[in-house]
């Protein structure tokens, strides 16, 4: 069950983080200290509108996973039908993500006491559709547990973005482009995804592939799982940004969207986690083990990956961008603990995702998202390292406690088991 950071694994992560630095910089050069806050603010409600698919993908894999369970089927042929299946309610979801995607975006340009532009809202619709249905398209990927594949694709996508990011830059051209632009990794990892698994199941064709006729299904806790995640991916950043000075919001924003872009690159991993702990078939006492030798692994290995990218901030920054970073060593430092806190998290997390325990993930998440919003409160709003210190001590504690609850589960399945 343990898994090992290849080479390979680690230098796509690194490509990615490499490419996303750069995209960032050409966005910050190209974009008034306005614009850039717009963009980041509304273009991270886009990338967590993922949180607000009523738990349609998570139960689209969840569900993979049980018709695989023990099975020896043709996977890839398996996943296709079940994405057949899928793809009006995959649709449906998305219009309504297209939808509160937008409705925040207006609330937050109220807020921001800016012009309300029309045109600005259809292209975060429309942006937050692609993205949202092409999202539950790749899904695919993790339910088959494809993770190289889907760095290699991320990778791709990235790339098609930045090189398109560097045409609008050079024609100079509206803050809308660069928005729609978030959606096309997303578009090439589905395309290709979908390409991946025609192809391996033409190779691998059999006939013995029976399934059950698995409607869609809605599960009310993974509702509410996501709907406190998207809220707490989305609501600590409103608050700072609407509350703090603008070339302050500026500057932190830059780092948030560094690092977070860091964490979701880890992220791949726990999806590997998370398939093999699900249809492995073993007792609770196996799924839930716990060890100390890998989560050392990868946190040191997410610590490496933020180090790298903060030398890189400290040394490319100012030939890449027309924006001066002024942050001080602490605040640099502070932002280094912010994917290892997010790792520590996923990791007990996706543990117990994997044997459904919807409730301590909700209450987790619910504490994550009081203390950050308490920590922003009650730092002073001038303070350069208000958001990270706020949202490591929320991850720290949310992390703790979803540990120590998997400790406990792992306690009831050996009494239950003896």
């Amino acid at each position: 069950m343990i898994l090992k950071f290849t080479s390979m694994s680690l230098a796509l992560k690194l490509s990615q983080g490499a490419l996303a630095f750069l995209s960032l910089s050409l966005q910050s050069r190209a974009l008034s200290n306005n614009d850039f806050i717009i963009l980041s603010v509304i273009g991270n409600a886009i990338l967590v509108s993922v949180f607000l698919d009523l738990g349609v993908g998570v139960q689209f894999i969840q569900n993979h996973f049980k018709s695989v369970n023990g099975a020896n089927g043709n996977e890839d042929e398996t996943v296709l039908r079940f994405l057949r299946a899928h793809l009006v309610v995959f649709f449906n979801v998305s219009i309504l993500q297209s939808v509160l995607v937008s409705v925040y975006c207006l609330f937050f340009l109220f807020r921001l006491s800016t012009e309300i532009d029309p045109i600005l809202l259809l292209v975060v619709f429309l942006t937050t559709l692609v993205f949202s249905f092409s999202g539950l398209l790749s899904r695919s990927l993790t339910a088959r547990g494809y993770i190289v594949q889907t760095l290699w694709y991320q990778l791709i996508g990235v790339l098609f973005q930045v090189s398109i990011l560097y045409g609008v830059y050079l024609l100079e051209l509206h803050l809308t482009f660069f928005i729609a632009s978030l959606a096309i990794p997303n578009l090439i990892v589905s395309l290709l995804a979908i390409r991946l698994l025609r192809k391996l199941s033409k190779n691998h064709l059999s006939d013995n592939v029976r399934l059950e006729r698995t409607a869609p299904t809605l599960n009310a806790s993974i509702q509410a799982l996501q709907f406190l995640q998207f809220t707490n991916s989305t609501i600590p950043l409103l608050i700072f940004s609407t509350n703090s000075p603008l070339i302050l919001t500026s500057q932190v924003l830059i780092y948030w969207r560094i690092f977070t872009s860091v964490a979701a690159v880890m992220s791949t991993m726990n999806s590997l986690e998370w398939r093999e702990s699900a249809v492995s078939g073993s007792d609770f006492s196996q799924i839930l083990k716990l060890s100390r030798l890998y989560i050392l692994k990868k946190l040191s290995t997410s610590l490496f990956l933020s180090a790298a990218v903060l030398i890189g901030i400290v040394i490319l920054w100012s030939h890449l961008s027309s924006q001066q970073l002024i942050f001080d060593l602490i605040t640099n430092l502070l932002w280094l603990f912010l994917v290892p806190s997010q790792v520590y998290q996923w990791h007990n997390y996706f543990k117990l995702l994997a044997v459904h325990e919807y409730l301590d993930l909700i209450i987790a998440t619910a504490v994550q998202l009081f203390t950050t919003v308490l920590g922003l409160y009650f730092i002073a709003d001038d303070i350069s390292w208000r958001l990270p210190v706020s949202c490591v001590l929320g991850l720290l504690i949310s992390g703790a406690y979803l540990n120590s609850r998997t400790i406990l589960t792992l306690k009831e399945a050996r009494i239950h088991n003896a």
